[in-house]
């Protein structure tokens, strides 16, 4: 689970841990960017796309190099309205 907040703060949880960082968007950039910091060696650089409830999102791990397209492995969540 990703809970983006309003005020840059992101919250993940999986596989029972659970952590908190910050992020980032650049919405000007094609695809959109998104900068996720969980904290030292901790980053990821990727690109996401929005469609209604649904978050597309290329790369998940830290350190690597932002993707500039998308691959059939990309990661596609939906929105919870709970």
């Amino acid at each position: 689970m990703l809970a983006f907040e309003k005020n840059g703060v992101v919250e993940c949880s999986c596989d029972g841990e659970t952590g908190r960082g910050t992020y980032v968007v650049d919405l000007s950039a094609t695809p959109v960017a998104l900068d996720v910091d969980f904290g030292p060696n901790l980053t990821v650089r990727t690109i996401v796309d929005f469609d209604g409830d649904w978050l597309m999102l290329e790369n998940i791990e830290p350190g690597i190099v932002r993707p500039s397209a998308f691959s059939d492995d990309c990661v596609i969540m939906r929105r919870s309205h709970a």
